[in-house]
């Protein structure tokens, strides 16, 4: 396996300096600072038993104990000449499964770090306890005109009640250094590379490659057989810029192959049967996900954890601990868990050698759906979590989770519970999910009958939700039920949330793109999520109508629609690495209305309609311009979180759903099948985003989970107000931490 970190560290220096012959070392929080043998040693104990005395909530609600830092002054000085921090680190091996540090950068000037959000200027470092290890921190998007001061600090996350001795790291030589050939960090351009699928490609799939090289044809060899053929370049315009497609599709034979163009060859990758490339990318997401389980012991990662996180509703108390971890940062969402169970389930019956271990895994995530409910429509849905915990309740460092009755989660639920049902083969869990299934219908209906659309609770990531979507989850629901009981009562509530889903969809044939779905039947604002997705509930929804009711009034125009929208959307305006873009943007979303204001709030964390205006509209003129107000956006609006993985991902699993029930596979297959080839290095950074998968692999945020081969990040972001790819080498949330919502769907693109 190549990773990115190894070529980093290969660099050689043009300059550099050793950073603490001009500065005297600072100490601030827990624990102490002290210099043995030349280096610098952070030492403290994993816990402490009072949130108050050290500034915490009296809940301590997404806290952990603290940290040790060590502070570096430099009060002002010009760095503006350097573009990365080195050091190295050793972790004394006291019995933390993942220890970490976090780097920050200190910036004044006309170019401040951190930013607003605090996402720029601070580096997590992945630390293997007894060895040290060489940390480099590229940072050629900051300009250190002013440096105030670097931070190098060891997060304190507890010891499972174990009683560990003091957390310990050592630290020396830290530089500041300029190299010449910083990593790419921003833009579409890929030059003198190529950028392909390091991970290999399907036999019967679209199979492309990227340059910039100045070429009219390119060779494709076979390895093993050493024969080569030529075939013509393509070129591609996109926003001023000249590109070349290396088009290779007509190659169809499982072997190794290289590419060459230029002058200029790949490394040797694999062409796949699409079932051994399914089984190969699903073995790493799968052990992900498993390093993911929540109140279990996972072998390298952790004993049984969370027995401590309780939820309490009407005298009756749950522990909160099963599935899985929402992300590094140990998080639980009971929603995102049923998301990835039935992921799983999908994956087992494509990927026939891993069938056994994704029953399991997917049984497991099953199982804490089913606890978690009160059986009065309440549940037991998230938890924010930051730390180990001792496992006893009643001591301090216990977390209580969070508890609420929601339609759109209850329908999403009965889904789930139903198709767990219809796969189950011991009659008594089947029993318990058919009836689980159709209460939490009942509640659903119940519930938004009475209360309409909810802000869920604050970071459950179902906040963005819009009526259409109530309608879509509404219509996958009964569809699983109606397939489950075979009651016709389902199927004419199908065809109730079905008349409301189509009416939400703009088939306006005077803009230049329609198809796409709107918030409601007012059909003023467009769909748009942020970093989290569940567009493919769209392609699910028209999909599962058209099992049903195919011959339903304006049924199959809406799905070809649909379709098209999207064929259009990635053959008109898309990168040449063929990027699902975010979708449509009107400028009048900013119009300062009462429906405005609602959806913005239902869409962004961390901000504010009224402060967030100029920026929002910068965001939507950066994309490519329809005319009359409208915009195409590569990536959404956002702000404070940030990350596209999920959102092409999602906006990929809704076309295949939808590809089989229109008969159109070649076309939007075609299309899905390019956004796995994207996260897997057909991108302008020449990156595969599944660490561990495909060769340039690139560490993402572990936070408390630690290296985890299969971890997906979040994703690439913009840079303040552009729609540009950014991603820097700084590993950071959010775009760079690993999220159990990232792999799950790109378990639900198979």
């Amino acid at each position: 396996m190549k990773y990115l970190q190894d070529e980093l560290t290969a660099k050689i220096p043009l300059r550099e300096e050793n950073i603490t012959e001009f500065c005297s070392p600072v100490h601030t929080g827990r624990g102490e600072l002290r210099v043995e043998d030349g280096c610098f040693v952070l030492s403290a104990p994993p816990t402490f038993d009072n949130w108050e005395e050290h500034n915490c909530p009296s809940d301590g609600d997404y806290c952990n104990f603290g940290s040790c830092t060590l502070v570096l002054p430099v009060g002002g000085k010009e760095y503006s000449w350097c573009n990365r921090l080195t050091f190295q680190a050793f972790a004394e091996d006291t019995g933390i499964p993942a220890p970490m540090l976090y780097c920050g950068i200190r910036n004044s000037g006309r170019y401040p770090v951190p930013d607003i959000f605090c996402r720029s200027g601070t580096h997590q470092v992945s630390l293997t306890a007894g060895k040290w290890v060489t940390v480099v921190w590229e940072f050629p998007e900051f300009c250190l005109e002013q440096l105030e001061e670097i931070t190098i600090s060891m997060p304190l996350n507890g010891d499972f009640g174990l009683g560990l001795p003091d957390t310990t790291v050592r630290i020396r030589d830290i530089r500041l250094s300029r190299v010449a050939d910083p990593e790419p960090y921003k833009g579409w351009e890929c030059g003198k590379t190529i950028a392909y699928s390091f991970a290999g490609y399907m036999e019967d799939s679209v199979k492309r490659a990227v340059t910039q090289i100045p070429c009219s044809t390119f060779t494709i060899t076979n390895i093993q057989t050493g024969t080569s053929l030529e075939l013509n370049a393509k070129p591609y315009t996109f926003l001023g810029k000249t590109y070349a497609i290396l088009d290779f599709s007509r190659i169809r034979e499982c072997g190794t192959y290289r590419l060459a163009a230029g002058g200029v060859e790949t490394e040797d990758f694999p062409i796949l049967t699409r079932e051994v490339f399914y089984t190969a990318l699903t073995d790493k997401l799968l052990g992900f996900v498993h390093a993911e389980r929540c109140g279990c012991a996972v072998a390298g990662k952790h004993p049984v954890c969370h027995a401590d996180i309780v939820a309490e509703h009407n005298g009756e108390i749950k522990s909160y601990h099963g599935g899985w971890h929402d992300a590094g940062d140990l998080s639980q969402q009971t929603l995102q868990t049923g998301e990835t169970a039935e992921s799983l389930l999908h994956a087992a019956a494509l990927c026939p050698p891993l069938a056994d271990a994704l029953l399991e895994e997917s049984r497991w995530g099953m199982d804490f759906i089913l606890h978690m409910r009160f059986g009065d429509g309440y549940r037991a849905t998230s938890a924010g979590i930051t730390r180990w915990t001792d496992g006893i309740i009643g001591t301090m460092d216990d977390c209580a989770a969070r508890v609420h009755c929601h339609a759109f989660e209850n329908y999403l639920f009965a889904k789930l519970e139903a198709e767990a049902a219809m796969t189950e083969t011991d009659p008594l869990r089947r029993e318990k999910f058919a009836k689980a299934a159709a209460e939490d219908f009942a509640f659903a209906e119940a519930r938004y009958r009475t209360h309409g659309m909810e802000l869920p609770v604050f970071f459950e990531h179902s906040y963005s939700s819009p009526r259409s979507l109530y309608a879509a989850v509404g219509v996958v629901s009964c569809h699983a039920l109606y397939r489950l009981t075979g009651d016709a009562l389902y199927l004419e509530k199908l065809k109730s949330y079905l008349k409301t889903l189509l009416a939400c969809q703009n088939r306006v044939p005077s803009l230049p793109l329609s198809g796409f779905f709107c918030r409601d039947e007012s059909l003023r604002l467009p769909v748009h999520f942020t970093h989290q997705s569940r567009e493919y509930l769209y392609g699910e929804a028209l999909a599962a109508a058209l099992d049903l009711c195919g011959d339903f009034p304006d049924l199959q125009e809406a799905a070809r629609a649909y379709a098209d929208y999207y064929v259009k959307l990635t053959k008109k305006y898309a990168s040449p690495y063929r990027m699902i873009p975010a979708g449509v943007y009107g400028i009048q979303e900013t119009n300062d209305t009462p429906e405005n204001r609602e959806a913005f709030g239902l869409c962004h964390l961390f901000t504010d309609f009224d402060s967030s205006k100029e920026s929002h509209a910068a965001q939507i003129r950066s994309g490519q311009s329809l005319g009359s107000g409208w915009y195409v956006k590569q990536f959404p609006v956002w702000f404070s979180f940030r990350g596209n993985s999920v959102i092409f991902l999602s906006q990929a699993a809704s076309l295949r759903k939808l590809a089989a029930a229109l008969g159109d596979n070649e076309r939007l297959w075609e299309i899905a099948d390019c956004q796995l080839y994207f996260l897997l290095g057909c991108n302008p950074f020449r990156q595969s985003l599944v660490y561990g998968f495909g060769k340039r692999s690139a560490e993402p945020y572990f936070a408390l989970l630690g290296q985890t081969e299969g971890a997906v990040p979040v994703g690439i972001e913009t840079d303040g107000d552009g729609d540009d790819p950014f991603w820097p080498c700084g590993i950071n949330a959010t775009y760079k931490e690993v999220w159990l919502s990232s792999a799950t769907a790109m378990l639900r693109n198979l």
